[in-house]
């Protein structure tokens, strides 16, 4: 049985007449799932990190493909049977830039349990290129991909006080994946609430759903199970995420100046005024997001507070050489409106800038064969059980009321 981290669709989209299309991912994007997988008598569990590293250009199968560099990271505990103890996972796989289709990758997983330690290390080459999602999303839709996967494993096995020993299999595996976009709930994770379109996917081996959400350009839950038995194998569901679909920029006016806004829904309705700026966030009901404004470092912003429908809030700021990025959560949506005030007079660049913060995440997958779980288990039973091992921000004190921003010319997005 295949230990799957699933090559998901990482693509930030606009929805259009209840369809979804469009991309836009950057490098820096990522985000972090709970995880845990059944394979046979050992369950894993802990989390997944899948971070967007950057753009490059590779070979694949003769032909030259733009593509992004995604990172996967994760640990947590091994336990069943006779076994307790940990996993580790890292790796990087290419996945094509223009719809973060899975080409090709490489992944290491270790567990040591009971005084043993297996690594196996997959490189894995799809072709064509894996794709989970495919655009436009909308309830209704199916379509089916023939997929063939190389895999090359090297695993090492240690058993002190025997030397590791290491072996190597290179398998072949052409399968076809059919997929339908059955319903558009929303959906509920640690990371928040957010609408999503659920997908069936089936193949001869297990059946998936999988939860995409054009508010954070990824899947937020996806839940396998084998196809046979019904019995739930992998599931993960999002942690934590820094995306945004969305970045708008505005002219300041009488000015070259530009603020930014990135968010997961479109904003609207931009007014300013010499202190303050507004603009109109709304969302499907029930969901969560955050938001971020970027104001140009020579407004003087000794003094930035930012109001949600004209109640206080507390963002984090943080600062570059060049801007303040203002950031804050919604904890749900409707229709909302932000203002964000600041005095109007100019200062000076500082001639020590503080570092900037990182923005953003995403979504890349990796594979690896479960012979390392089977042979690793095999050889632990013999063993006894034991122990697993074991940019400058500030926060600001608004005042409880909103300043009012007098009504101004409309302000069209400029072009980013």
């Amino acid at each position: 049985m295949l230990l799957s981290f699933m090559i998901l669709g990482l693509v930030a989209v606009v929805p259009v007449k209840g369809d979804v299309s469009g991309l836009s991912v950057n490098v820096g994007d990522y985000w972090t799932y709970n995880f845990s997988t059944l394979s046979g008598p050992l369950n894993l569990t802990g989390t997944l990190k899948l971070t967007i590293l950057g753009a490059e250009t590779i070979n694949s199968h003769g032909a030259s493909v733009d593509v992004y560099k995604v990172a996967g990271d994760g640990s947590g505990y091994a336990t069943g049977g006779f076994v307790t103890g940990s996993w580790t996972i890292s790796g990087t796989q290419f996945a094509r830039r223009s719809d973060m289709a899975g080409v090709n990758g490489t992944l290491s997983i270790t567990i040591q349990a009971n005084g043993i330690t297996a690594t196996v290390v997959a490189a894995s080459d799809m072709s064509p290129a894996q794709e989970q999602v495919t655009f436009p999303l909308y309830v209704g839709k199916t379509w089916t991909q023939t997929v063939t996967t190389n895999t090359d494993l090297t695993t090492t096995l240690t058993i002190p006080p025997n030397p590791p020993t290491t072996t190597t299999t290179s398998t072949s595996n052409t399968t076809t994946t059919t997929y339908a976009v059955i319903d558009n709930p929303v959906v509920k994770v640690e990371a928040g609430s957010f609408d999503a379109y659920e997908i069936r996917s089936s193949d001869r081996d297990s059946v998936s759903l999988s939860y995409y959400s054009p508010q954070v350009s990824a899947p937020v839950k996806s839940v396998s199970s084998n196809s046979t038995t019904g019995q739930v194998t992998t599931n993960m569901s999002l942690k934590e995420y820094s995306t945004f679909p969305y970045k708008t920029s505005y002219n300041l006016s009488g000015t070259s100046r530009l603020v930014y806004v990135q968010s997961d829904v479109s904003p609207s309705n931009f007014q300013q005024n010499a202190t303050v700026v507004s603009f109109t966030l709304t969302g499907r009901d029930g969901t969560s997001g955050h938001v971020a404004v970027t104001l140009p470092f020579q407004l003087n912003t000794t003094d930035l507070k930012v109001y949600l429908d004209n109640q206080a809030v507390f963002p984090t700021i943080s600062r570059t050489s060049n801007n303040y990025t203002i950031s804050f959560s919604l904890a749900h949506y409707s229709s909302h409106t932000v203002a964000v005030s600041y005095a109007s007079s100019v200062v000076q660049t500082p001639s020590q800038p503080q570092s900037s913060l990182t923005l953003y995440l995403i979504l890349g997958g990796v594979a690896v064969a479960i012979i390392i779980i089977l042979a690793g288990v095999l050889m632990l039973r013999r063993r006894g059980r034991t122990t697993p091992p074991s940019g400058s921000s500030q926060q600001p004190s608004p005042p409880s009321s909103a300043p009012q921003v007098e009504p101004q010319p409309a302000v069209s997005p400029a072009t980013p």
